[in-house]
């Protein structure tokens, strides 16, 4: 396991440009205490980031199932049952 997750580890290892990233909880906050500080309400209208890839489950829940919603003639596969032997007690003598 710690083999596979180095592995892991060094596929997703890159440079870190500091200049790409934005913190956009800590200007939201700042905004909001600026905001406060002027004596506003203290709400701030944040815009969602362009990249997210958030799908709707529901959708794709709902979109999985029509497949299987037509009847198939296939019988279920009967799960063999094993059968143990009762417990036999010990006689206290």
């Amino acid at each position: 396991m710690v083999e596979i997750a180095a592995r892991i580890i060094a596929q997703k290892e890159a440079d870190f440009d500091p200049a790409g990233f934005t913190d956009r909880y800590d200007d939201a906050l700042r905004e909001m205490i600026k905001t406060k500080t002027n004596g506003g309400k203290g709400t701030v209208d944040v815009t969602e980031p362009d990249d997210t890839n958030v799908i709707d489950l529901m959708a794709a829940l709902k979109n999985s199932l029509k497949g299987s919603a037509a009847p198939t003639n296939k019988a279920a596969p009967k799960k063999a049952t094993s059968r143990k032997a009762p417990a036999r007690r010990k006689s206290a003598a």
